[in-house]
């Protein structure tokens, strides 16, 4: 879908990690991935069962790790790999293909420390009128303004007030 690499080509200028989209349905790419300037490791997460194995065997142009055909019963993907495995790319640098995920949390955090988690929020909100700013309605919030500017991605500030959000439900776990 058009918008939906539109969407994920504007959140990697706005996010402080390298992004990169693949479209491997209906077999494999055209043609392996050559890598970009850096060539270093990269790791592919994600829930089961979503395609991330399929999605390494097109990048490395065969059929390199396990996968298995999506379930004619609930017309999802099916849960193959159970360990985390580095596999080497053709033009260079490598790829960790890791088992899926059934979710996301963390222990003892409190809702001030969040923000440090995410990178460009944590750099962005130095330049907060307030230290203590919880970057949600506070007068002079700069994640909020760089929000409005398209500065920050939408997704990323999501995932921020998600996590805030399970923290103030009491869905992190106690040490």
């Amino acid at each position: 879908n058009e918008e939906l690499e539109i969407d994920i080509a504007g959140a990697g200028k706005r996010c402080p990690y390298d992004v990169a989209a693949f479209r491997c349905s209906g077999g494999y790419t055209t043609r392996p991935y050559e890598g970009g300037e850096k060539k270093g490791v990269m790791v592919v997460c994600g829930n089961s069962g979503v395609g991330k194995s399929t999605l390494i065997n097109a990048l490395v142009g065969e059929e390199r790790q396990k996968t298995a055909a999506i379930s004619e019963a609930h017309n999802t993907g099916m849960h193959t790999t159970t360990y985390a495995e580095m596999v080497e790319l053709p033009g260079g640098g490598y790829i960790i293909d890791t088992p899926g995920v059934k979710g996301f949390g963390s222990a003892d955090m409190e809702p001030e420390e969040i923000a440090s988690y995410f990178r460009d929020i944590f750099e962005i909100g130095k330049g907060c009128r307030f230290s203590n700013c919880s970057h949600t309605t506070e007068p002079g919030c700069e994640v909020v303004r760089a929000l409005e500017e398209h500065r920050l991605a939408p997704s990323r500030y999501e995932s921020y007030l998600s996590m805030r959000g399970d923290k103030e439900e009491g869905k992190y776990r106690k040490s």
